[in-house]
């Protein structure tokens, strides 16, 4: 049983990062069934302690990928994906992918804007939106220029972060 639930893993998260590539969107219908499945897989496995670890890590997921949708870091789609992998595979797990993901992630944007050349110009503009909350007190979501909005879904860096995650636990 625990084959299969990395084996379902896997294909909910290479389908989850492929479209999220291509499309700039994550299906509802991928991310409700990786949620389904994870919760009776946690039934199956685990029964009622299962069932209670399937939910808690759903409602990780969900509290934190709502909080960052709240702040306009995260997608809808990335949210909603962040519940459904705490759902498959509990809030511990879903903890180190998220933080691998992270990290990845940053480190693919910074290369990014290297290669573009892009990268002092965004740190000053970053700087630039820190020293504002700081000094107005007030908190108003970063909004980023209208030709570099979505340059990079995060789906993908959660995958990494994903397959990080299993091999390497913390």
């Amino acid at each position: 049983m625990t084959a299969v639930r990395y084996v379902l893993l896997a294909a909910g998260l290479l389908a989850a990062a492929w479209t999220d590539w291509k499309r700039r969107r994550i299906p509802n219908r991928l991310t409700v069934a990786m949620a389904a499945t994870g919760i009776l897989l946690g039934v199956l496995m685990g029964g009622l302690s299962g069932l209670l670890g399937s939910l808690g890590g759903l409602a990780a997921g969900l509290a934190v990928g709502v909080i960052l949708w709240l702040l306009k870091i995260f997608r809808a789609g990335d949210a909603k994906l962040l519940a459904a992998l705490g759902a498959m595979m509990g809030w511990r797990w879903l903890a180190a992918c998220f933080l691998y993901g992270v990290v990845t992630g940053a480190a693919a944007g910074i290369l990014l804007l290297l290669f573009k050349g892009q990268l002092l110009q965004r740190l000053a503009r970053l700087w630039s939106y820190f020293k504002s909350l700081l000094l107005t007190q007030r908190y108003s979501p970063y909004q980023p220029e209208k030709e570099h909005e979505g340059e990079l879904p995060f789906a993908p860096f959660l995958a990494i972060g994903g397959l990080l995650a299993c091999l390497f636990p913390l």
